[in-house]
């Protein structure tokens, strides 16, 4: 059930992070992150979080995916 949760959702959360990206606050950018970090979508969170100029959580959110 999980398997099938994700990847019917998958493709939203791409483009979701997508979306949130081009937009220009940097406090939109934190909370996607922050939504996606709950999800364990690490390379996204990651992704926003160093848009947003959250350092340390996009730190934590690289070492969680160990991709530094």
């Amino acid at each position: 059930r999980k398997i099938f949760f994700n990847r019917l959702i998958f493709p939203f959360i791409i483009k979701g992070a997508t979306i949130a990206l081009r937009l220009p606050g940097k406090e939109i950018k934190e909370e996607c992150g922050k939504l996606l970090e709950g999800l364990r979508q690490w390379p996204e969170a990651a992704e926003l979080f160093e848009k947003a100029e959250c350092w340390d959580s996009a730190a934590i959110a690289y070492i969680k995916m160990k991709n530094w």
